[in-house]
């Protein structure tokens, strides 16, 4: 399985996991495809991140090379789609969708990186016609560039 966008060493910008590889990946040989995809590029597309963001399957890939890459890379954030990948970054009992939007600092081989948590697309896709989901999914990956432009501040922190 490729790495999924960009490239560039100093240019990425947001790093986002998926936690398992789909028949859709398995077609295209990246990971975040299909509608899944579709939907998350879409959303990215309008906020001006598409050609700042770089993705892995932390299944496909495994966890050392996608640690590898985000070390390589330095982005600005990271997002991790879904309760798989919360949990094996962040230590919580609660469930993603109360955890989705905020913003942790982890660590990664002696390195801090800005991890956002984040619902599946998966999950919201399923639930389209729930705009609530839908909206809070937009509003959450919308923290990504507000943090990356500067313009995010923690409410928990004001």
């Amino acid at each position: 399985m490729e790495f999924k966008g960009i490239s560039d060493l100093g240019k990425v910008e947001v790093y986002i996991i998926d936690d398992k590889v789909h028949d859709e990946d398995l077609e295209t040989g990246y990971p975040l495809s299909g509608p899944r995809g579709d939907f998350v590029s879409s959303l990215l597309g309008s906020m001006g991140l598409l050609d700042k963001t770089r993705i892995a399957c932390w299944e496909g890939h495994g966890p050392d090379k996608v640690i590898d890459d985000i070390i390589k890379y330095q982005p600005k954030i990271i997002v991790g789609l879904g309760s798989e990948m919360m949990k094996q970054f962040i230590s919580t009992n609660k469930k993603v969708t109360e955890m989705s939007g905020q913003i942790k600092t982890i660590s990664l081989r002696d390195q801090n990186f800005n991890y956002l948590v984040l619902m599946s697309p998966s999950y919201v896709i399923k639930r389209m016609e729930d705009s609530e989901i839908v909206l809070k999914f937009s509003q959450d990956l919308y923290k990504a560039a507000q943090f990356i432009s500067g313009e995010y501040s923690d409410p928990l922190e004001s």
